[in-house]
């Protein structure tokens, strides 16, 4: 009976092992990263087409991080604003206007920007420039839940 008490113990610590080392794999997610070398416009659009498009696509990526920093900074001032003793609903108006606005226009800004870019493009490259979009995004969304 020793003998089997003692090989049950055994099994669990190994299960436990073995499935510590599985949950260590999968789980917290690693983040999806998005690389341009795979990006759907790579196949259709010419070499200084696509070094254009990155670019833009740079820059849209460099202004939602900016944006993304003076949204943080704002809600941090509306809360601390909402948290005072005394009450100002201009105050709290104004900061939310201004939350508003940092979420929106790099948003608008990059829309601007594929639709301007959009004009001088074949139905094939605007398919695949709106394929990468939502690569871009899913591989954001993944990004987020793993932070």
């Amino acid at each position: 009976m020793k003998r089997l008490k003692t090989a049950l113990l055994i099994s669990l610590a190994v299960n436990i092992f073995l499935a510590g080392l599985l949950i260590g794999e999968y789980w917290p997610k690693k983040p999806v990263e998005f690389l341009p070398e795979n990006s759907p416009v790579a196949e259709v659009m010419t070499p200084e087409k696509r070094a254009f498009y990155e670019e833009r696509m740079a820059e849209a990526v460099t202004g939602f991080q900016y944006s993304r920093e003076q949204l943080d900074a704002a809600r941090e001032k509306f809360m601390t604003a909402l948290g005072q003793e005394e009450f100002s609903r201009p105050q709290l108006q104004a900061i939310a206007e201004d939350m508003v606005r940092h979420r929106v226009t790099p948003f608008q800004s990059m829309l601007k920007t594929v639709t301007d870019m959009a004009e001088e493009m074949t139905a094939a490259e605007r398919r695949a420039v709106a394929e990468d979009i939502t690569l871009r995004r899913e591989a954001y969304k993944a990004r987020q839940k793993c932070e």
